[in-house]
């Protein structure tokens, strides 16, 4: 039988961290070895790789990406959703426990190849929460930090629900980059959105505000200091990757495929509070959907036509879907009766929706650059939003528009935390490099071989 690699997880005697442990790495390892309190060490026969762990540690997900660069592992094309690592060398030697209290990958019999990974497993074992608000202490303005881009900012949204649930009357402000904060007007839940306009212009605004609370989700080293220099007593901060800078509480780092939401949440759990997963929300004003259809009217979108809203624009090239196939899904759908497809113009990239409209045969409507707010008000009152991986297709779905999200490098099941029966549909092909953060790849084979037709798929699943 051929062996590529092995885990061998050394149980502390916690059935509980040794299932997580094992869910972690099953479909990424050929066999698992598990070796119990009290158990004999030594005596396995092992060939090829071993990946040594402890009960209660996860592989994370750069991790996973490291082992199947180092081994040069390609798909299974039997099975698309699994990845084989090939045999090295054909060794056999017994094998001896060789990782107490860190995680190690090694090839059996050859000690040169031994050595610690770049991305170390992370201890996933929970923290339990401290008392860190003291008795009596009353929380009545609370600062959240977090410098994302337009898609994470929405993502910020259940946060500042969970903040007004744990402090009734609470004031919650944020500090965002421009245009999140323009996607933030009117929120509910939110007092005020502060624009980031460098470090310490931003620093003047908010320092002498009296703050008993700030909150870092996503943190940076900038963003984490602003939030110390902003006279909080109280800091939550979550660097998911890195040291949590100056935070008060001991946040918790994301577990494996943890949705980001709840990696946001995590920040007021640290606090000791209740923190439960919502919906993604925003907010248009009545002004703002009545011009929503005012534009659907103006580019012949009648009462009994769906506008299909279409985006093949996105922050980085290595998240675009070609527009030749933008095309082709665009006359698939046109060649419906009551769809009128519009495509949406990125002031940054206007030459995307431009190369869209011209290669396809069905003449959709070429959208005029448009303002942040007056997309919104448009998505409001769409039927449906079709685009990348974009902060469009979260403020999209978090405005209640049924969304199809077409994902390149990204972990859907991170980033997308929406459901198909609200109408969020997800196409998304796994790939042995997925997922990556480059902000461009040459192959981009992760959306090349999203056709046309999967995402027209999901389409009809929406008609229907």
């Amino acid at each position: 039988m051929r062996i590529n690699i092995t885990a061998v997880i050394n149980h502390n005697g916690d059935e509980e961290s040794l299932e997580r442990t094992v869910k972690s790495v099953s479909g990424w390892v050929s066999g698992i070895y598990v070796v119990r309190p009290g158990g004999s060490k030594s005596g396995h026969q092992i060939a090829g790789w071993l990946l040594g762990l402890n009960s209660g540690e996860e592989v994370s997900i750069p991790l996973k990406r490291e082992i199947r660069t180092l081994l040069g592992n390609k798909p299974n094309k039997n099975n698309p959703g699994t990845y084989v690592i090939p045999v090295i060398r054909n060794v056999k030697d017994t094998w001896r426990l060789v990782c107490p209290g860190s995680a190690r990958l090694f090839f059996a019999g050859s000690s040169e190849k031994t050595g610690n990974l770049d991305n170390p497993i992370r201890d996933y074992i929970k923290h339990k929460p401290c008392a860190a608000i003291p008795e009596g202490a009353k929380i009545k303005r609370v600062l959240v930090v977090k410098l994302r881009g337009i898609g994470d900012t929405v993502l910020l949204t259940p946060l500042f629900l969970a903040l007004k649930k744990s402090f009734p009357g609470v004031l919650t402000e944020a500090v965002v980059k421009s245009e999140s904060a323009l996607l933030l007007a009117g929120q509910k839940n939110l007092a005020s959105a502060i624009a980031y306009e460098g470090f310490f212009k931003t620093l003047l605004k908010i320092w002498k505000k009296k703050y008993d609370l700030a909150i870092v989700p996503q943190a940076s080293f900038r963003s984490a200091l602003l939030a110390r220099l902003s006279g909080a007593t109280l800091l939550s901060v979550n660097n998911h990757n890195g040291k949590n800078y100056f935070s008060s509480v001991l946040v918790d780092k994301p577990q494996e495929y943890e949705n980001a939401v709840e990696r946001d949440l995590d920040c007021v759990r640290a606090l000791g509070l209740k923190a439960s997963f919502s919906k993604p929300k925003i907010t248009v004003t009545a002004v703002e959907r009545k011009k929503g259809r005012a534009l659907l009217r103006k580019f012949g979108v009648s009462k009994n036509v769906k506008a299909v809203i279409i985006n093949p624009s996105a922050s980085k090239r290595n998240k675009l879907w070609p527009e030749k196939y933008f095309a082709a899904f665009t006359d698939m759908i046109s060649a419906g009766k009551n769809v009128r497809a519009l495509v949406l113009t990125d002031p940054a990239k206007a030459e995307m929706a431009a190369a869209t409209v011209s290669l396809s045969k069905s003449a959709p409507v070429l959208m005029p650059p448009l303002r942040l707010r007056d997309v919104l008000g448009l998505l409001s009152v769409a039927g449906l939003y079709v685009g990348n991986d974009s902060g469009l297709s979260h403020a999209a779905a978090a405005l209640g528009t049924p969304t199809i999200t077409i994902v390149g490098p990204d972990e859907p099941r991170i980033f997308h935390p929406y459901k198909e029966e609200d109408g969020n549909y997800i196409v998304s092909k796994d790939r042995y490099c997925k997922p990556c953060w480059k902000e461009d790849c040459e192959g981009r084979e992760c959306l090349e071989t999203v056709a046309p037709l999967d995402v027209y798929k999901e389409y009809l699943k929406w008609k229907r």
